[in-house]
């Protein structure tokens, strides 16, 4: 979406090059609120299609004398990959998650993916720790050296994708 509006698109598109490569454990946490008519939100049929398929979870929120109130979704995405020995797709560097936990900090610095999109193409680096650490498909691995647990995959859906 441009950063302009959030993108149902975007995160379909996402899952899809996950899934194409093989992989069947894909969450995507979405706020709860964003599967109401919004102008600024595109295409809803694809969170529709994520939910029936049960890929969608969708965080705790809502409406209260008009002001919007909603869990934090970033905290999801980091429980999930701690219960899961999961990699978390998202752009968001999670500073402020750092010194929450010892197993937060491993995961903020060696189960990031980041990623981009080239119109509708996502695109995620070869390299996602650097030259010197392991290529992207061994780290999507389910058992590596660095990660010893099963991996599904978290895609955050809050202000930091570039694609809401």
């Amino acid at each position: 979406g441009l950063q302009k509006f959030f993108s149902c698109r975007g995160i379909a598109i996402a899952v899809d090059y996950f899934w194409k490569r093989g992989h069947r454990k894909i969450t995507v946490f979405v706020p709860q609120w964003r599967t109401r008519k919004d102008s600024n939100i595109t295409e809803q049929h694809f969170l529709t299609e994520l939910q029936d398929v049960g890929i969608l979870a969708l965080t705790p929120a809502r409406v209260v004398c008009g002001a919007r109130i909603a869990s934090h979704d970033d905290r999801f995405l980091l429980h999930l990959a701690e219960k899961t020995g999961g990699v978390v797709v998202t752009n968001d560097n999670f500073r402020e998650f750092v010194d929450e936990s010892a197993t937060w900090r491993e995961i903020i610095q060696r189960r990031l993916l980041q990623y981009t999109f080239a119109g509708d193409i996502f695109m995620v680096p070869d390299d996602p720790l650097g030259r010197n650490g392991p290529g992207l498909h061994h780290f999507l691995q389910e058992e590596t050296s660095f990660r010893a647990r099963p991996t599904p995959y978290s895609f955050a859906s809050g202000s930091h994708l570039p694609f809401l």
